[in-house]
């Protein structure tokens, strides 16, 4: 064989190998690129970074992806997917672990029952939603750029606590116990008197509230002036 024809030979064969290496290499990438956009949309979180290798449970790296469902994952920062080739009609099964994070609020002091929400309260911090904590009350997190204002504490929050929605509510527009106004209202006609909330609320949404000379119990609106309209 001439030296021409070896050299031309070795040419085709690095070659095949530097596509085949390279086609691999955009297989692994797009399936953690897309693996990354699942998580990311699963866990609503700010970034995702897979640690490790994939580890293949059923078949091994496809040629081509197109797709990649999250199947579940451990609480202990493991995810298990399948990824997918619609022109071959293959797939395969895989796990490996992550982090998932969201830069969430977390307190700088304990806040109690009832108290307005400030911002020096809370400093920004990652909180990894792939394990422990982050992932039980994952959905729940407060995220970093949410307003504070008109919001309240309804229960202790420890410091170093990342704050959930769940511990905190839009300041009432009414509490309980406070004086309000009844109108009793029957068509055309409406007749006045006086009370006191028996629970916090919002203007335009239901309240119970009590008559304060008949002591009297009667569900109406809350309007603004702390109005309550009761239909008869």
């Amino acid at each position: 064989m001439s030296r021409k024809i070896k050299i031309a030979v070795l040419s085709i064969v690095f070659q095949s190998l530097f596509f085949n290496l390279a086609f691999g290499l955009s297989s692994i990438d797009k399936t953690n690129y897309l693996l990354k956009g699942q998580i990311k949309k699963l866990y609503h979180c700010d970034e995702v970074t897979l640690i490790g290798s994939i580890k293949w449970l059923r078949g091994d790296i496809l040629a081509s992806v197109d797709e990649v469902t999250v199947l579940n994952d451990d609480s202990n920062g493991s995810i298990h997917f399948t990824v997918m080739d619609k022109v071959a009609g293959n797939s395969s099964e895989g796990s490996v672990s992550f982090s998932a994070w969201i830069l969430a609020k977390v307190a700088v002091r304990r806040i109690y029952p009832g108290e307005l929400l400030s911002l020096d309260a809370f400093i920004s911090k990652k909180i990894d939603l792939s394990v422990g904590l982050g992932h039980e009350y994952r959905g729940d997190i407060v995220q970093a750029n949410i307003e504070l204002k008109n919001l309240e504490s309804i229960q202790t929050i420890i410091e170093g606590q990342f704050l959930v929605k769940s511990a905190i509510r839009k300041t009432p527009d009414i509490r309980r116990g406070d004086s309000v106004r009844i109108h009793l209202i029957s068509g055309d006609l409406t007749l006045a008197t006086v009370g006191i909330a028996e629970e916090s609320g919002y203007l335009s949404h239901q309240i119970r509230v009590m008559t304060r000379k008949e002591k009297r119990q009667l569900l109406g609106l809350l309007r603004s002036g702390h109005v309550v309209e009761v239909p008869l």
